[in-house]
């Protein structure tokens, strides 16, 4: 009898947690959709986990014109279901190419990712690849 007040806490913890990932999710789509109403280009997701799952992960939605130039770039970082999307700025314009030398490791790998299926897109339109 005295265990159901810890069982009722750890029920709504769970609940609690559903609710935040189903709105994280949310934030998630309507950034992709968000993304997907520019007018030219390509885009291509990336995801980075960290190792043994332990630390924060990275997702990366990446947006570029048919030059292979960052049109828009989001970032997620973190390990919380209240994580959100952060623009980058400061890398809008810059080539596919010249965004290895400014990120770090982990977004490393989500970016190449993401440019993998930026790739993919860009051989059925038959155009270059795309590389870091």
């Amino acid at each position: 009898m005295e265990y159901w007040g810890i069982i009722a806490l750890l029920v709504s913890c769970w609940l609690l947690q559903v609710l935040l990932s189903m709105k994280q999710s949310k934030h998630y789509q309507e950034s992709l959709n968000e993304m997907k109403k520019l007018p030219t280009g390509h885009i291509g997701v990336g995801i980075a986990k960290a190792k043994f799952n332990i630390g924060s992960g990275v997702i990366v939605i990446l947006a570029t014109d048919l030059q292979g130039n960052v049109i828009e770039l989001r970032e997620m970082k973190g390990m919380t279901v209240f994580s959100r999307f952060k623009k980058r700025t400061p890398l809008i314009g810059k080539h596919i190419s010249q965004l290895s030398s400014v990120v770090k490791k982990q977004e490393r790998s989500a970016l190449e990712q993401a440019i993998s299926l930026i790739n993919q897109e860009r051989t059925k339109a038959k155009l270059g690849l795309l590389s870091m």
